[in-house]
């Protein structure tokens, strides 16, 4: 059986926070960053987090684009497209500005949300599945963009994290109505198991 979206996100969330920040690869190594780097554990782990974050909405939404027929739904995949193409962008000039190495792909996390997008053959439930994890994912980054914000060191990093937030909150609105549209309860939250 596959493991159900709310519980990957679960892990994802329990992983987040319980994995610390050099199991993961936050704490760049001499022989990933330039010398001189400047950026600091949290910059680098916000870069490669949101980086990743970008190569996925990348991804999830050119794979909607290919198996979706809902016209809104189609039309915020190629607005995912757009901007977050843009941010992958921003955020490598601004990595490599700080010399921090990225990653190429998606965390496995995301990988495994990608392969349960690309096995959901009926396309509604394909639909419904997309904007649940769009909604998952964007509540994701805001929160992690608007800390960055917040508590960043590296002064180009809070200014820029601080731009993306707007953005972020659009795409969420968006799917929100999309969920409300395809008829799943509480724009598109994962039912309570309670």
């Amino acid at each position: 059986m596959a493991p159900s979206l709310r519980g990957m996100l679960v892990i994802a969330a329990v992983a987040a926070v319980t994995i610390p920040l050099t199991a993961v690869g936050a704490v760049a190594t001499p022989s990933q960053t330039a010398p001189g780097a400047r950026a600091g554990v949290y910059e680098a782990h916000w870069l490669r987090s949101m980086v990743q974050a970008d190569i996925f909405e990348i991804a999830a939404a050119r794979l909607a684009l290919a198996r979706s027929q809902n016209a809104t739904l189609r039309q915020a995949a190629e607005s995912l497209v757009a901007d977050h193409t843009t941010a992958l962008q921003q955020k490598r000039a601004l990595a490599r500005s700080l010399r921090v190495l990225l990653p190429e792909r998606t965390a496995a996390v995301q990988t495994m949300l990608l392969n349960q997008l690309n096995r959901t053959t009926d396309v509604a439930q394909f639909d419904q599945l997309f904007a649940r994890v769009q909604i998952a994912a964007h509540q994701e980054a805001i929160l992690m963009s608007a800390e960055a914000a917040r508590a960043g060191i590296d002064g180009r990093l809070r200014t820029y994290a601080k731009t993306t937030v707007p953005v972020l909150k659009q795409h969420l609105q968006s799917f929100r109505a999309l969920a409300q549209e395809l008829g799943l309860p509480e724009g598109g939250k994962a039912p309570s198991t309670t």
